[in-house]
């Protein structure tokens, strides 16, 4: 992915004003998220590997103390062939089983995102392709949608990356970008977007309001006094909303069933590390000899 900086070097001459009408897909607000939150999910991918490799030498460390205590203290070759042996068990059919969850949990996370994200533009109802209008301008950038109009100045603007499908329109300050993909482009437009962010993007200081908004819509100030009232309505309409009631739904669903075999998990893992000390079944206790 290639991103154009703040550049020191600026043409003089602006370029011409570049006018897109552009259809925007789920796919391409996918994109756009992904883009956006590209390092929270490599952090996340990280701490999968972190979290594996904490389980797999918790594990390891119960059969290791176990044969050190037993005499592997004295001799390191009783060490590594009890542990060997504990690996031809059950013990290493449990590490195998972490082995591949880790591995297809790192795997499959991308396309877990994925597939997160797309589950709630489809709840938003953002799925279906939008007609957008843009234009890409000296003064900064002019975004208009069937429900709403936009402008960000040249002075808030980050970067334009650039990759594989989409140029993608880094704005400062907030979790926000503009997706353009190159689907609708032509290879001129895609030249005059890049010459645009090498003269506008990178600009220092802050204008003054009125060059820094649209000359022809008035700016209008709005202030509120919220109370505790007016708070607990914004949270009711957002528990309301089917996505976070879903989501909510869905944590709670998980945590009674992981609730459920947290014994028989712990259980598990006794009989993993010893199975001796762990049978599979109590003996009976009747006065007859059932054979139990």
């Amino acid at each position: 992915m290639r991103t154009t900086p703040s550049i020191a070097s600026r043409p003089l001459a602006a370029p011409p004003p570049l006018d897109l009408a552009i259809s925007l897909t789920g796919e391409d607000r996918i994109a756009g998220m992904l883009h956006l939150y590209r390092d929270l999910i490599a952090r996340q991918r990280q701490r999968i590997l972190i979290f594996t490799g904490i389980a797999l030498f918790l594990v390891m460390l119960g059969p290791l103390s176990m044969i050190w205590s037993e005499g592997g203290r004295r001799n390191p070759a009783l060490l590594w062939r009890g542990f060997l042996e504990a690996l031809a068990g059950p013990f290493g059919i449990f590490l195998a089983a972490l082995v591949l969850i880790g591995g297809l949990a790192y795997l499959l996370h991308g396309r877990t995102i994925r597939s997160r994200m797309k589950r709630w533009l489809r709840n938003e109802g953002l799925t279906a392709p939008t007609p957008c209008q843009f234009r890409l301008h000296e003064a900064g950038l002019d975004g208009s949608e069937p429900d709403h109009a936009s402008h960000v100045a040249s002075w808030r603007l980050r970067g334009l990356a650039e990759g594989p499908e989409h140029f993608f329109v880094e704005i400062a300050g907030i979790d926000e970008l503009v997706a353009l993909p190159k689907r609708e482009l032509s290879t001129e437009q895609q030249a005059q977007a890049r010459d645009w962010a090498t003269f506008c993007i990178g600009q220092t200081g802050k204008p003054d309001h009125g060059e820094s908004e649209p000359k022809d819509e008035p700016a209008l100030a709005l202030r509120f006094h919220l109370t505790p009232e007016d708070r607990t309505a914004a949270i009711r309409r957002q528990q309301a909303r089917l996505w976070p009631r879903s989501r909510h739904l869905r944590r709670l669903a998980i945590g009674l069933v992981l609730a459920l075999l947290l014994v028989p998990a712990v259980m598990l893992f006794l009989w993993v590390i010893d199975p001796d000390r762990v049978p599979s079944r109590s003996p009976c206790r009747c006065s007859r000899r059932c054979g139990w």
